[in-house]
């Protein structure tokens, strides 16, 4: 078997989501002696793959030209659509090139779609803004996404608090933009007089020194997994108030590392984290400024945190993965 992961050409500069699934994918299929290559853009003829693993189908542009090769080369293909329909958010920006945009890229996406052997979604709740957006599909399973495990005594801790000034802090992790909705956050923790720390990638630096005016707001850029993991083991709330999330990875790790956690309400993390997080809408200000107190004064506990070690394994993930390969060159013999 050979397997050729495509994914966008900025993949590993502006890191996202798909970023991290397709590492995982790539690490476990390895260990499991499978030849497997990633493309981003560098790999121009597809003859000799049995399989091809398309990853977002919201950045269409560069996945379509990658099917077009898949099914010339009659390659066997599939596609982990991390699909959220950006319709609601567009017309809540007054965006409307970027809504007439998307809404004619859904051409495309069902070209895709439609071409592809298998669909994989990382939720319930993608499978039916899928259906719903598109058609009722026969050749699409639900793989929820990982999370790596690490023990405690593994990872030395360093005092977060102390290196970087500040104590009892709510941390966000993602890239900083006004999809993630960090300056909403910014000026709610402000109000409340508690420490907010972000950490990620910057898509708009305007955006981030609007943020950054609430003196209560440290931005620390991007970290490794290593400081992450501190930044986990201090913060007293891990939270997301997103306008669009279908599941995030580092909330998964952030509930692996013990965070109380306030998530949107917007995608598939209520799917994941069930009644043990506090949830929030992100186009309702009150409601994240009363989950945020509600998560900042529960009572930390394990519950969340031995939830997702139970219920998400990477490991686990790409077993299942693998087996529907070889279904599917099993039945082309």
């Amino acid at each position: 078997m050979k397997v050729l992961l495509c994914v966008r050409q900025d993949y590993l500069k502006n890191t996202g989501s798909d970023t991290a699934i397709i590492k995982q994918v790539y690490k476990h299929l390895r260990l499991l002696d499978i030849n497997v290559t990633i493309n981003n853009g560098n790999i121009y003829s597809f003859k000799g793959y049995n399989i091809v693993h398309l990853f977002n189908i919201n950045e269409i542009g560069q996945i379509y030209k990658y099917h077009k090769e898949a099914v010339k080369c009659k390659c066997k293909l599939i596609i982990t659509p991390l699909y959220f329909n950006m319709e609601k958010y567009y017309k809540y920006k007054n965006e409307e090139d970027k809504l007439k945009f998307w809404k004619s890229s859904n051409l495309y996406r069902e070209e895709v779609l439609n071409k592809c052997n298998l669909i994989v979604c990382n939720s319930q709740w993608e499978k039916n803004v899928l259906q719903k957006d598109f058609k009722e599909y026969k050749n699409i399973i639900i793989l929820k996404n990982g999370v790596s495990e690490v023990e405690d005594e593994d990872v030395p801790l360093y005092n977060f608090e102390k290196r970087y000034n500040v104590s009892n802090y709510v941390l966000a992790v993602g890239r900083i933009g006004a999809r993630k909705n960090q300056l909403t956050l910014s000026r709610i923790c402000n109000e409340l007089n508690i420490d907010l720390v972000l950490i990620g990638a910057v898509d708009d630096k305007n955006y981030l020194k609007e943020c950054l005016k609430y003196k209560n707001v440290k931005y620390l850029g991007f970290m490794d997994n290593y400081n992450l993991f501190n930044a986990y083991k201090f913060a007293r709330v891990y939270a997301i108030p997103s306008f669009m999330e279908i599941t995030n990875l580092a909330a998964l790790e952030a509930a692996g590392s013990g965070c109380n956690m306030l998530i949107t309400e917007e995608g598939a993390m209520s799917e994941y984290f069930k009644e043990l997080a506090v949830y929030c809408n992100p186009y309702d200000d009150q409601t994240i400024k009363e989950g945020i107190l509600k998560a900042y004064y529960k009572r930390k506990n394990d519950c969340l945190k031995n939830y997702v070690f139970k219920n998400y394994s990477w490991e686990s993930t790409v077993n299942i993965l693998l087996d529907e390969y070889n279904k599917l060159l099993n039945r082309c013999q």
